[in-house]
């Protein structure tokens, strides 16, 4: 996931692993702390009412809540809540592109960089264009509903051909041949 999380923000979601890292450590150091403080309040167990207040705590917060906030699973959150802002599916910017088989791994970590969301499956093409037979593999494209940046399909599919054209990756985006000029 960070791997991911990286190629779409750069350095700025690297804050992310400590955090992630400290509430790890943070919900199980809740029940050391929950034990602690039952033991704190019962104190020597000569009072029938402490003992009593310190058994609440301890069943309360070793049974109630720390499986709770265990299942949350907190730490993987930080990170996972990040990225589904970027995979979440927005089905109305998805664009199909043609690749050639072998670039496709560069090509989405292009597209991430660019801010958009390649599919994770690739298909086959079994009859690829006659003026482009190397393009033989359709990847699915999607932009982010969280983090828009294109007007209109045209400039979405320009801004993924000029992404693509600066890595020097070969394809087909919306009619539009990659890198530029190769049209016949």
């Amino acid at each position: 996931m960070v791997r991911t999380l990286y190629e779409f923000e750069g350095w700025r979601c690297l804050w992310r692993i400590p955090a992630s890292a400290l509430l790890f450590v943070t919900v199980p150091l809740f029940l050391v702390g929950v034990m602690v403080a039952a033991t704190t309040i019962d104190g020597d167990g000569s009072n029938f009412q402490r003992g009593i207040i310190a058994a609440v705590v301890a069943v309360g917060g070793g049974t109630y809540l720390y499986p709770r906030l265990n299942g949350r699973q907190l730490h993987r959150k930080v990170i996972a809540d990040r990225l589904w802002t970027w995979e979440a599916p927005n089905p109305p910017t998805h664009i199909q592109i043609a690749l050639r088989d072998i670039g496709v791994d560069r090509a989405r970590h292009v597209l991430r960089r660019a801010g958009f969301n390649p599919g994770a499956f690739r298909t086959p093409l079994s009859a690829p264009p006659d003026d482009a037979p190397d393009l033989n593999v359709r990847v699915g494209v999607e932009e982010p509903a969280a983090h828009p940046q294109s007007s209109s399909d045209r400039d979405r599919a320009e801004r993924m051909a000029d992404a693509l054209d600066a890595a020097g990756i070969r394809a087909r985006i919306a009619g539009i041949d990659v890198p530029y000029g190769t049209a016949p």
